[in-house]
């Protein structure tokens, strides 16, 4: 019994080394699958994250699209687009058909020089078939150029529907030329100041100094002109007509003064006019953007509704 176990033994391990390769081999296939489910499960994900971010994307443009304020531009847009696909799909359709034609033609030619030769009537035919290929790439090369235009005219409308500012950008350039506006004007006004107080301050500084000139002239005179009674009596009429002089001035230079109190008040009414129809500009502004804002919530909610009444 011994001997017969040590047998049975001996015959199960030499099975059991026959058997190693394949067991080694089996596992290696196993090993090579789970990578390539692992390889496949990481790919399975990664498709998934892309999905759900164009869907992510999709849901963000169907939004902007129904906010935008180009809706027949847009629509136009979207139908040179799903023309332009359709034409790469046809493309694409058509250089595959026309590689099958081509190599059918390349088999049958092969054929035919091997055969040794063929009749007249097989000869026509395969020159009938190169016409019908010549004329069908000239058709695609024809489609390409139709293509191409599509694609610069679906370029050219991308283009000008983004040169079209929206209505929040014009509202932002109103603001900063509203802005510029008044720094302009705080600019001038204190430019207007400073030429006004030089103007000021240049007229007291010449009545000064003839008020000045005219002391001096009559402190000299005055000595010399008390002498006689001729001479003082000449220098009393041209004290005279200094004063006379010095009142005219006075004169003028009041009627000047009442002259611009007039327009300064006219200015001030004027100005005030400008306030009220400034104001009531910036309520209508108001008005009309609250206004603009309710169309746009009406029109979504009208797009909301008819949505599923035209589906």
């Amino acid at each position: 019994q011994i001997a017969a176990y040590k047998r049975q033994k001996a015959a199960l391990e030499r099975q059991a080394e026959a058997l190693q390769p394949r067991v080694d081999e089996v596992g290696g296939a196993f090993s090579l699958a789970q990578e390539r489910l692992e390889t496949l499960s990481k790919e399975k994900e990664e498709q998934n994250t892309f999905v759900e971010r164009l869907k992510t994307e999709i849901e963000k443009l169907t939004v902007l699209e129904q906010q935008s304020e180009h809706q027949g531009e847009l629509e136009k847009l979207k139908s040179l687009v799903m023309l332009n696909e359709q034409l790469k799909a046809q493309e694409s359709a058509f250089k595959a058909n026309c590689k099958r034609q081509l190599a059918n033609l390349q088999a049958q030619l092969k054929d035919v020089s091997a055969s040794g030769g063929a009749d007249d009537e097989e000869s026509a035919k395969i020159k009938e078939i190169e016409d019908m290929h010549v004329k069908v790439m000239a058709k695609y090369d024809k489609l390409r150029q139709l293509v191409a235009e599509r694609n610069l005219a679906i370029a050219a409308k991308v283009r000008l529907i983004d040169d079209i500012p929206t209505r929040t950008e014009l509202i932002q350039y109103e603001r900063r030329f509203v802005e510029l506006y008044s720094q302009v004007a705080l600019k001038l006004g204190e430019n207007k100041k400073y030429f006004e107080t030089y103007n000021t301050l240049e007229d007291t500084y010449k009545f000064m100094e003839k008020e000045v000139n005219l002391i001096n002239s009559i402190s000299e005179n005055f000595d010399a002109a008390m002498q006689s009674k001729a001479t003082k009596e000449q220098f009393l009429q041209q004290f005279e007509s200094i004063i006379k002089g010095v009142q005219d001035s006075l004169q003028r230079q009041n009627t000047t003064l009442e002259g611009k109190a007039v327009r300064l008040e006219s200015l001030a009414v004027n100005h005030q006019n400008l306030v009220d129809e400034q104001r009531r500009y910036f309520k209508a502004v108001k008005d009309f953007q609250e206004e603009c804002n309710k169309n746009e919530l009406y029109s979504q909610k009208l797009a909301q509704l008819g949505g599923p009444l035209e589906g």
